[in-house]
């Protein structure tokens, strides 16, 4: 939750399709919905204060949908979550990631 409302970071979620972050992150810094809306925050790790890009959720269909999904990694799993979204068009869940 950041300023009262849920987010869902990144680079976890890009680095799970195959896809590569710095990329990734430019794209959406280049978008201007997507640009405006990103917040880096400091998450505690095990190696110190690590920056996370973070996106609301409300946004990340949007985000989802600026993908070419010929670029991802043929090998990634496919979620009843994910299948819900490509085959209806609305989410069948949430999942909100903690950590970049």
């Amino acid at each position: 939750m950041l300023d009262g409302e849920p987010h869902a970071a990144l680079k976890p979620i890009v680095e799970g399709m195959g896809l590569t972050w710095q990329g990734q992150h430019d794209r959406v810094r280049r978008d201007p919905v997507l640009g405006e809306a990103i917040s880096v925050t400091l998450i505690p790790s095990a190696g110190g204060q690590q920056r996370t890009t973070l996106l609301p959720l409300r946004l990340l269909p949007g985000f989802l949908n600026g993908i070419n999904a010929n670029r991802v990694r043929a090998d990634t799993e496919t979620s009843p979550a994910s299948t819900a979204w490509t085959s209806s068009g609305a989410p069948s869940s949430t999942t909100v990631l903690a950590s970049e």
